[in-house]
């Protein structure tokens, strides 16, 4: 079961139900907050409190999940089963785009602010640059031995050139050169704040706490108001559409119209000049005509359309109850070819009855 909590106020949010039997492992994506649990039966799923199913469900590997990471950006997921493989998967297209097969079982899987892969072997820890790259990786940026230690997991010091190892008795920390971001981001929690910094960044956080709902698989869709998706009508719904847009058409034509006439109507009152009236009179007579021939085409095209949607939807009609009777009749036929046969078998039937009758008495 997969719980969502609400740290500030201490109340269950969400709880959702996987449905694959124990969680291996988990990892949040830091794009998006979306949350991916690896399973034992090779499944890794990506869940958001806002949705009671899964958004992604993904088939990595043969056997159960060993490790998995995110890098920064939420492109790329790194993978690792009991199967002794390493899948890369770009995350847009949820595809893989490699694979490495390796000769022991990977405890662990983290990846750096610069895009640095650890992977994390019982007998030691290997550290690959490019890994998330479309071309393949031959040999590892450094690798350090634990000899006589198992190595349980890694994590990297955010902007630092540090690397934790954790094994089953203890701790040890070394150094991977170029491994952490040189440059501080300062939305983020600062590793150099003072007193009252750290004082105060509960209430920022606060500030800056998001609704759950918004945790989605494209968090740029937030706010964003979707387009209905188009449908190929039949041919009546095609023509009535047609139909509309030209009432629209010649209508959006006609307040154009009437807007000249009260704009010339208004310079005939301010017009002292009687010859100038004239002339604007003439005017307006024939903007009137070309009002009067715009609305006279505009009915005209309007009516020859309904006489073709008319025809059209009388035509689909016929067709329809020219088919109906059709399919009626086949039915029909098919039942009286079905009670001959009936009657032919039962006819057999009793005449073998009477012949088996006569043997027995004679």
């Amino acid at each position: 079961v997969l719980s969502y909590q609400d740290i500030s106020t201490g109340k269950l949010v969400a709880q959702r139900n996987t449905g694959l039997g124990n969680c291996n492992q988990m990892c949040q994506n830091p794009w998006n907050a979306v949350v991916c649990t690896g399973h034992n039966s090779g499944i890794v799923e990506m869940w958001s409190p806002g949705v009671k199913t899964f958004l992604v469900k993904m088939k990595c590997h043969m056997g159960p999940i060993t490790g998995m990471a995110i890098d920064l950006l939420g492109r790329n997921m790194v993978t690792a089963g009991s199967d002794n493989v390493i899948k890369v998967w770009d995350l847009r297209t949820f595809k893989e785009t490699n694979h490495y097969k390796v000769w022991e079982q990977v405890q662990d899987i983290k990846i750096s602010q610069l895009a640095t892969v650890g992977v994390a072997f019982p007998s030691n820890v290997q550290f690959f640059k490019g890994l998330l790259a479309h071309k393949k990786v031959q040999n590892p940026y450094m690798v350090h031995k634990t000899p006589g230690r198992k190595v349980r997991n890694i994590s990297f010091c955010p902007w630092e050139d540090v690397v934790g190892i954790g094994f089953g008795n203890g701790f040890e920390s070394i150094i991977i050169p170029g491994v952490g971001e040189p440059n501080i981001d300062f939305t983020l929690p600062n590793p150099l704040e003072t007193t009252k910094q750290r004082t105060e960044r509960p209430i920022k956080m606060l500030l800056d706490k998001l609704d759950p709902s918004t945790i989605m698989i494209d968090p740029n869709t937030v706010g964003v108001v979707m387009e209905a998706p188009k449908k190929q009508g039949d041919t009546f719904k095609r023509l009535v559409e047609r139909q509309k847009r030209h009432e629209h058409k010649y209508a959006s034509a006609l307040p154009k119209a009437e807007k000249e006439d009260e704009d010339w109507d208004s310079e005939f009152d301010k017009d002292s000049d009687p010859e100038v009236g004239e002339m604007d009179k003439e005017k307006a007579a024939k903007k009137k005509k070309k009002k009067v021939k715009i609305k006279s085409i505009g009915k005209q095209k309007v009516n020859r359309n309904w006489a073709v949607l008319q025809k059209v939807k009388k035509d689909l009609y016929e067709q329809a109850e020219a088919k109906a009777a059709a399919i009626k009749e086949e039915k029909e036929k098919d039942r009286e070819l079905d009670m001959d046969g009936m009657d032919r078998f039962f006819k057999s039937k009793r005449k073998a009855d009477r012949a088996r009758k006569k043997g027995q008495n004679m």
